[in-house]
């Protein structure tokens, strides 16, 4: 079995793909969520399995071969962040792989001082701001949604978190992975230029 964490709207048949915001909750509801495809363009897919990711995994030890989450660890706080990834090092089996895609801290910080990148367009790399001109409706599914970020990470910090969880961590580029047609699941505009990180659950001796 493999998840897909923070799906959003992608969702591979073969992966089991987890989310827990609005979106996906209105998708469940009869006839609200037909409405809501229509009114908030959000073509959420109605198989998600619904998981706050701030609470335990619901899945038994050792009993997951591969775990995938993209742009979502940084919209938890840095301690449910931690937890994640032990809970996801707990239901791994022994060489399974948990792969995390994160916006890059040092990317972001270097391109502003090195005058690339305007303080605006750095403040919305971290989440910080929303210069985007989007409805009402939007507007207020962000903020149910927790849109913003609440922790950011550099590659030293990330591999730091899945190595104390007890992974063997690498930095990997876009579509280089352990995992087996991982372009099923990664998609080029949410991978480049991000920070992503392989954690391998070493087999016991």
């Amino acid at each position: 079995m493999q998840l897909n964490l923070g799906c959003g709207m992608k969702t591979p048949r073969e992966w089991v793909n987890v989310d827990y915001g609005p979106g996906p909750i209105i998708r469940k509801i009869p006839v609200v969520g037909a409405l809501s495809r229509h009114f908030l363009r959000f073509k959420w897919n109605k198989g998600i399995y619904l998981h706050d990711l701030r609470k335990p995994l619901p899945w038994a030890s050792e009993s997951i071969e591969y775990i995938y989450s993209s742009h979502t660890l940084e919209h938890l706080t840095k301690r449910d962040g931690e937890k994640l990834i032990a809970e996801a090092y707990r239901i791994l089996l022994p060489n399974g792989v948990l792969r995390i895609v994160v916006p890059d801290l040092r990317d972001a910080v270097d391109g502003y001082l090195q005058g690339d990148r305007c303080a605006r367009d750095f403040l919305v790399s971290l989440g910080a701001i929303d210069t985007s001109n989007r409805s009402l409706l939007r507007r207020v599914y962000g903020l149910i949604s927790g849109a913003g970020h609440r922790c950011m990470y550099d590659e030293k910090a990330l591999s730091g978190v899945m190595t104390d969880a007890g992974f063997l961590a690498a930095r990997m580029a876009p579509f280089e992975s352990r995992i087996p047609n991982i372009e099923r699941v990664e998609t080029g505009h949410r991978a480049d230029g991000a920070l992503i990180v392989e954690g391998r659950k070493p087999r016991t001796t």
